[in-house]
């Protein structure tokens, strides 16, 4: 899969408004050049796995992007690298309903196994220019104060985190 269209959230898009999805297999897929994601799913899952897949040269959001409710599911064997931005993202957004979406709401994104991966962060931009500081993973919430969602009780383990960001 290459060569993608900067023009929506990446390469492969699943997502759940009212409905939670389940039992969803993305494995052994190359994504080059995908523009903002190699893959995302926003909205509830569970039973999301995530297996296999090389991912590299991605100039915009992130590689591998977890939104709004991803739980009991798995990230693993993967390799994301040469990209400008953060190669894994857990992260919630505060609800939709401001923009007539009400149904699209922050979930806890928990008892995810994330293992076993390669997330590497270059020095450089594609374009040769000087990366910034970028982290390999990122969790994080930007929900109103009061919205309680756990992004906590994940278990990443044996990643191989490789960080070039930040210098000249």
């Amino acid at each position: 899969i290459w060569n993608a269209p900067a023009v929506h959230e990446g390469v492969l898009y699943f997502g759940a408004r009212e409905y939670p999805n389940a039992n969803i297999t993305i494995a052994h897929n190359i994504f080059y050049n995908p523009g903002t994601t190699c893959l995302q799913h926003n909205g509830r899952v569970s039973n999301l796995i995530i297996d296999g897949n090389i991912c590299y040269n991605v100039t915009n959001a992130s590689g591998i992007s977890l939104e709004q409710g991803v739980h009991d599911s798995a990230v693993r064997n993967n390799v994301v690298f040469n990209t400008e931005v953060k190669p894994f993202v857990m992260f919630d957004y505060p609800e939709q309903s401001c923009v007539g979406a009400p149904t699209i709401k922050p979930y806890d994104q928990t008892n995810n196994t994330i293992e076993n991966n390669t997330f590497v962060v270059p020095a450089k931009k594609l374009d040769g220019t000087t990366l910034g500081t970028t982290p390999n993973i990122l969790i994080s919430a930007n929900v109103p104060i009061g919205t309680t969602v756990d992004l906590g009780h994940n278990t990443f383990r044996n990643n191989l985190l490789i960080n070039h960001s930040g210098g000249d």
